[in-house]
C-alpha cells in the first residue's frame, strides 16, 4: 500500500469518526459524556477518555477540516497525474514513479544515467546492490526510459532515453512546484 493510500485512508477514517461524533454531539450531547465516563473507568482508560472528550468537543471543526484536507489530497493527486498525462506518460509510468515501491530509487537511477554507466558503476554511485540496480534497470528498460548504449561482452552500458530525460524534467518541475507549495502548506511527498 502506498503512502498516499495510507494517508488518504487515515484521513477518511478520521473524517468519518469525527462526523459520527459531531452527529452524536448534536442529537444527544450526553452520550459522549457517557462514553467518556465508561472508557475512563477501565484500567488505563483515562487517556482514551480524555481523547474522546477532546474529539467530542471539537468534532464539528475536526470533521469539516479533515474532509477538506482529504478532498484537497485527492485533487492534488489528480493534478499531479494530469501533468504526467499532459507530457505524454501513461498511467503505468505514473504509478511506477509515484505509487509503487522503489519509485525514488528509479528516479535516482535515471539521474545517475545522465552519462552512460554499467550496472556496477550505478550500484557504486547509489550505494546499492547490483542486483537491486539490475532489477530496476530491467523495469526502466521495459518502459523505454533506459536503453543499452553499448555492450562489451557481458558488460552493458546503460543510458537514459529521450523519454527518460523528459520524465526527469517533469519530476524536477513537479518537485520545484511542490517546494513552492510546501512553504505554505504541510509537506506532501511524491
Amino acid at each position: 500500500m502506498s503512502r498516499y493510500s495510507v494517508l488518504l485512508t487515515l484521513l477518511l477514517g478520521f473524517a468519518i469518526l469525527n462526523t459520527g461524533f459531531a452527529g452524536i454531539n448534536y442529537y444527544s450531547p450526553s452520550t459522549i459524556s457517557t462514553i467518556e465516563h465508561a472508557i475512563s473507568s477501565l484500567p488505563g482508560g483515562s487517556v482514551y477518555g480524555a481523547g474522546i472528550q477532546v474529539i467530542g468537543e471539537h468534532a464539528p471543526v475536526l470533521s469539516s477540516s479533515s474532509w477538506i484536507i482529504a478532498g484537497a489530497l485527492v485533487v492534488w493527486r489528480g493534478r499531479v497525474r494530469a501533468n504526467w498525462m499532459k507530457v505524454g506518460f501513461d498511467r503505468d509510468v505514473f504509478e511506477l514513479f509515484v505509487i509503487r515501491r522503489g519509485a525514488g530509487t528509479r528516479l535516482r537511477i535515471l539521474a545517475t544515467l545522465s552519462t552512460p554507466k554499467d550496472r556496477l558503476q550505478v550500484a557504486q554511485d547509489l550505494s546499492l546492490s547490483w542486483r537491486v540496480i539490475d532489477r530496476h534497470l530491467a523495469i526502466l528498460s521495459r518502459y523505454g526510459l533506459v536503453n543499452v548504449q553499448t555492450a562489451y561482452g557481458r558488460v552493458r552500458m546503460y543510458s537514459t532515453t529521450r523519454m527518460g530525460q523528459r520524465l526527469m524534467e517533469l519530476a524536477g518541475s513537479l518537485q520545484a512546484s511542490s517546494n513552492g507549495l510546501m512553504r505554505q502548506e504541510p509537506k506532501l511527498t511524491l
